[in-house]
């Protein structure tokens, strides 16, 4: 799939700065109208919570999905949702290490791009 600028938008994060980011697409023809709607609805959340991901990252470095949650107030899930969208626009990436996840599995570290 590729991402021209037609699916960029603009938004600002806490430190005033603008950030491209694609629009994802977050459901597929096929699904249920609910899939549809609840798509819509993560459209007004995802840029503040790709802010949150990133100023965590910049403020305390590498850390896995599960340190991310906890330091930001997010579920694991919702982090876990951002960070390949923020991976595919180069603003993350693994370090190639893993760390332990609170349930004591291991899990992939990111860091800023």
């Amino acid at each position: 799939m590729s991402y021209g600028q037609d699916n960029m938008e603009l938004f600002t994060d806490q430190r005033s700065y603008p950030v491209k980011f694609f629009k994802f697409f977050r459901s597929r023809k096929t699904d249920p109208i609910t899939s549809f709607k609840a798509a819509e609805e993560i459209k007004e959340v995802a840029p503040q919570h790709m802010d949150l991901i990133y100023n965590c990252l910049l403020e305390h470095g590498p850390l896995g999905k599960d340190g991310i949650a906890r330091l930001t107030g997010l579920s694991p899930n919702q982090v876990a949702r951002r960070l390949p969208e923020l991976q595919k626009i180069g603003m993350v990436a693994t370090t190639g290490q893993t760390v332990y996840s609170d349930a004591g599995r291991s899990e992939r570290e990111w860091i800023l791009a």
